[in-house]
C-alpha cells in the first residue's frame, strides 16, 4: 500500500488556513487589526522556519476568547465557502481523487484542519489538538504537537493505531518546517517550495510542482 500524506496551506490551497480564518474574524468584527500585524510577525517566524509553536498558540488562541465551541462551528461554513473554496489547487483536487489512501497532517489547528479537510473530500486529518475547557479553546495541546519533527511522529501514531503499515509514504508540502517528515517519506513532493526548501529539494532530487 502506498500512502499520500499532505501538508494543507500552501500546499493544497493557495494560502494558508489559520491567516484566513484570522482574517475571517477580522471582517466580521470579532477581531481588530493589532492582533493581525502581530501574527504577520509570527508568520514571518513561520516561513523562516523559526516559529516557536507553543508561543504561536498561546498567542493566537487569543482570537478565540470571545467564541464558544457552537459558536465557531456555527462560523466554520461561512469560511469554507468564502475563504477556502476560491483558492484550491486544480492539481490538488486531483490528487486527492487519485491518489488514495490518503491524509492531511497540519499545523493548524484541528477545528480549523477537520473542516477544510472534509471540505476537500479528505477523509483522514491530523491538526493540532486543543484542550477544551468550559466550552472554550485552551493555548494547552494534547500531544504530539504536529509541527516539524512532531509531523512524523503523529504520523507513526496514527499508522499504530490504525495498525497500518504501507510499503511507501509519498509527502506533499510547501515548507522547511517539513523537512523531517520530507526525509522520513519514501517520496517527496515540494509544492511551490519556500527558497530553503526548493535549495534542498534541488540537492536531493525531490519533485518540485507548481499548481495553479
Amino acid at each position: 500500500m502506498t500512502l499520500t500524506v499532505f501538508d494543507l496551506d500552501k500546499t493544497l490551497i493557495n494560502g494558508d488556513s489559520y491567516d484566513l480564518w484570522h482574517e475571517f474574524l477580522l471582517e466580521k468584527g470579532i477581531l481588530k487589526d493589532d492582533f493581525i500585524r502581530d501574527n504577520q510577525k509570527m508568520i514571518e517566524l513561520y516561513d523562516e522556519g523559526k516559529l516557536n509553536m507553543d508561543e504561536y498558540l498561546k498567542f493566537s488562541i487569543t482570537s478565540l476568547k470571545s467564541l464558544s465551541l457552537d459558536e465557531i462551528s456555527n462560523l466554520i461554513p461561512e469560511f469554507l465557502e468564502t475563504k477556502i473554496k476560491p483558492i484550491i489547487y486544480n492539481e490538488a483536487k486531483i490528487w486527492i481523487k487519485t491518489l488514495t489512501p490518503n491524509l492531511i497532517i497540519s499545523a493548524t489547528p484541528s477545528y480549523i484542519v477537520n473542516p477544510v479537510s472534509k471540505y476537500l473530500n479528505v477523509k483522514e486529518a491530523i491538526g493540532v489538538n486543543l484542550v477544551v475547557k468550559n466550552s472554550h479553546y485552551t493555548d494547552e495541546f494534547i500531544p504530539p504537537l504536529s509541527f516539524q519533527e512532531g509531523k512524523v511522529e503523529a504520523l507513526k501514531i496514527y499508522l499504530k493505531n490504525k495498525n497500518l503499515n504501507p510499503q511507501k509514504i509519498v509527502f506533499y508540502t510547501d515548507s522547511i518546517n517539513d523537512l523531517a517528515m520530507c526525509e522520513f517519506a519514501h517520496s517527496t513532493n515540494c509544492i511551490n517550495p519556500d527558497d530553503k526548501l526548493r535549495k534542498i529539494a534541488l540537492e536531493k532530487g525531490w519533485n518540485i510542482i507548481n499548481p495553479k
